[in-house]
């Protein structure tokens, strides 16, 4: 739909030889959507009522396009809400704890406490940043997982994997996926 801001649909989360077996039309929409997408687990229990965010995870890998993840994920909530600005760095980096803190919570945007949100950061070490993402996502009890996109074309992808990709594949929760500036 032209002049839509966000794309919302259900997607299934095929595991193994399955995934071979089933066009994955979440990862062709995603890969091709010039607006941002929320991918809803079809495994989730259908709800009759609009489900109210109250905490959201956002995922930061500290580029652009992980950063502009940041004011969709206090966007989304009502006041009073809280949000999880996570960074995963890799086992062994030698950045100091002190300084990755410090560069996260510069990223909370100026109004978030004038709306009444709550900020924490963590920082976690994991070599699958993917599966470190949704494992904070569930210690954090996450509504929605906000993530940014780099806007891979499917080659880069096939390459060097997705992490927004994998996040979907593998969470139990929805996840808004913020798509690069369109120019």
């Amino acid at each position: 739909q032209p002049g839509a801001d966000l794309l919302v649909l259900g997607t299934h989360q095929w595991n193994g030889l399955d995934r071979l077996r089933h066009t994955s039309i979440s990862r062709l929409i995603l890969r091709d959507a010039p607006m941002n997408v929320a991918c809803v687990p079809v495994a989730m229990k259908a709800v009759a009522a609009i489900p109210e965010l109250r905490r959201v995870l956002v995922a930061t890998d500290f580029s652009e396009h992980g950063n502009a993840a940041i004011p969709y994920a206090y966007s989304s909530l009502p006041r009073e809400g809280a949000v999880c600005l996570l960074h995963v760095t890799k086992l062994g980096e030698s950045k100091p704890r002190e300084k990755l803190d410090a560069d996260l919570r510069a990223l909370i945007p100026a109004e978030a406490a004038s709306r009444g949100a709550a900020s924490e950061v963590r920082i976690v070490e994991s070599n699958a940043p993917a599966g470190a993402i949704c494992d904070a996502a569930d210690r954090f009890g996450a509504d929605l997982v906000c993530i940014g996109s780099h806007g891979r074309s499917a080659l880069s992808v096939a390459v060097m994997g997705s992490v927004a990709q994998a996040v979907i594949a593998h969470s139990a929760r929805p996840v808004l996926v913020v798509r690069p500036s369109v120019p």
